[in-house]
Formats: C-alpha cells, sequence, structure tokens
C-alpha cells in the first residue's frame, strides 16, 4: 500500500470514529436549546477542531519514517477527537460516565505520544544532517586526496596552488615550491613488492603531513613525484624544513609480506625553487624538474 493510500485511510478511519462519537453522544446525551449555547467557546472550539486536524493531515502525508509517523498521527488524532469531544460538550449535556471517563485521558495521551513523536524526528534529523556532514567530509576527500598518500591530488594541487601563488604575487610576496622524486621507487616494487611500494608512499604522505603547515599544500602529483607548496615563504625560510623532510626520508620502516618490520633505503631526490615575479606554478615546477634532472 502506498504511502497516500495509508493516509487516506487513516483520515477517513479518524472521521468515521469522530461520525459514531458523535452519534453516542446524541444518542446518549441531552441537546442543549440554541439559547444555552455558548456562542464564544463553541467558536473557539471549532477553530481549535480546524486547526487539530490541519495537524492530523500533515502527521498523514508528511514524508517521515514510518515508526515516527505512527506516533505522531495516532498523537494528533488523538488530540483532534479531545477537541471534537470539547466541541460536542458546548452542544450536548449528561453525556455518559465512560464517554467522559475516556475524553480525561485522551488529551494525556495524546500529548504524551506527539512529544515523543517529535522527540525522535528532531533527533532523526540531527543525525541526517550529521551523516550528510560525514558524507560532504568524505567525498571532498575523494575527488581532493589522494587515498594512498592523503595528500592533496594533482587537481587540487594545481589549482589552489595557482591561486595562491597568484595572490600572494599580487602582494609582491614570494612562495616556494618543494618537489621531491621516489628515484628507486621501481627497484623497491621489483625487489619487496607492490605493498611494500605503497607502504614507502604511505610513509612519504605521512612525513610531509606532519612537518607542513595549516595553510602549506602537500601533494602527490604524480607515481613516484611528490610536491610542496609553501605560500609567503621565501627559499631561506623553507630550508629548514626541507632538510628536516631529507633526514627523515633517508630509511623508513614497514611491514614486509610475511609481517615483519623491515628497514628500506630511499633515495630521495629534492629540489625547491623560489617564486620569481611572473612566475607560474608551471614555471616553479619546471624549473624544479629540470634542477632534479640535473642532479640525477
Amino acid at each position: 500500500m502506498s504511502h497516500f493510500s495509508r493516509a487516506l485511510l487513516t483520515l477517513l478511519g479518524t472521521l468515521l470514529l469522530c461520525l459514531l462519537w458523535t452519534a453516542g453522544a446524541f444518542t446518549s446525551g441531552t441537546i442543549l436549546p440554541t439559547s444555552d449555547v455558548n456562542s464564544l467557546f463553541f467558536s473557539a472550539d471549532l477553530a481549535l477542531t480546524v486547526l487539530t486536524f490541519t495537524l492530523l493531515w500533515l502527521c498523514c502525508f508528511a514524508p517521515i519514517r514510518r515508526p515516527i509517523a505512527v506516533l505522531l498521527v495516532t498523537g494528533s488524532g488523538l488530540l483532534f477527537l479531545t477537541v471534537w469531544h470539547r466541541l460536542l460538550s458546548n452542544l450536548i449535556t449528561d453525556l455518559p460516565l465512560s464517554m467522559i471517563t475516556t475524553w480525561r485521558w485522551l488529551p494525556v495521551a495524546a500529548v504524551g505520544l506527539i512529544t515523543l513523536g517529535f522527540v525522535r524526528l528532531i533527533k532523526a534529523y540531527r543525525l541526517s544532517r550529521l551523516l550528510l556532514g560525514s558524507y560532504r567530509q568524505v567525498e571532498h576527500s575523494l575527488s581532493t586526496r589522494d587515498q594512498l598518500t592523503q595528500l592533496f591530488n594533482r587537481r587540487y594541487f594545481y589549482s589552489q596552488g595557482s591561486e595562491l601563488l597568484n595572490s600572494h604575487q599580487a602582494n609582491q610576496q614570494c612562495s616556494t615550491l618543494i618537489m621531491l622524486v621516489l628515484h628507486n621507487l621501481a627497484d623497491i616494487n621489483r625487489e619487496h613488492g607492490l605493498q611494500a611500494g605503497d607502504a614507502v608512499l604511505s610513509e612519504l604522505g605521512r612525513v610531509l603531513l606532519k612537518n607542513t603547515r595549516r595553510n602549506d599544500i602537500a601533494a602527490r602529483v604524480s607515481g613516484r613525484k611528490l610536491a610542496v607548496f609553501l605560500p609567503h615563504t621565501d627559499a631561506q625560510q623553507a630550508g629548514p624544513l626541507a632538510e628536516r623532510i631529507v633526514a627523515m626520508l633517508k630509511k623508513v620502516e614497514i611491514t614486509n609480506d610475511t609481517g615483519e618490520r623491515e628497514l628500506i633505503s630511499l633515495r630521495v631526490g629534492l629540489e625547491m625553487q623560489q617564486s620569481q615575479p611572473g612566475d607560474s606554478l608551471e614555471t616553479l615546477e619546471d624549473r624544479n624538474r629540470a634542477a632534479l634532472n640535473r642532479a640525477a
């Protein structure tokens, strides 16, 4: 059964129950003369009846989870019956004790169910917002991060790095680009396996992330090439960072296929270039690449 069909049947069932309740009240009670009816109270109860039926209608057709919908629909239905009974009490007196007793617990049950329903609805909304935020974070990470090294990927590096470089050059501030090449990655893959090569790259990423600042952009720009863009930093300021990275990357310890820890020597080439007026990120990279080729 569709959601619309269930909602419509719920409304029709509630209206049928109201008609039966009304028939029972008119049959067993005493109808008041028109002159004895308090028009102010009757008008107020009539307005409340319309409002509670509107609430019931909204709860029936609202696109919410069924357990929460059951609480809200049941609570708003009981609230509607309560107000309907109040409306009838303006027209009828000497109602049976059973109807009066039943009416007394209806408001309590209605308020309790509606409160519980809204509490669960708020919790569900907060959970959905939390899940949506987590999903967006994961989506952003997948679109901007290299999943092996957790560094930024090539696309993010060029888009954000170019933007930062242009911004700093407009303010006549220099920046520095450090590039690293793992020369013996192919040897590591051949001698120790691809898993070992991945572990080495992952360790390189960890070292770069640990030693860079919040505004720096550390990225994996190709299979064995990594880059660190240091905004508002000259070559002299970047020197200690480069030395620290080289010292930490001479040897790395990984877990081999047998589960044992193994120390692997790395041959890491590192060059850095300070930006000059008019430089682009590609120009800095070309100068670094040329220097790395000469050093190799």
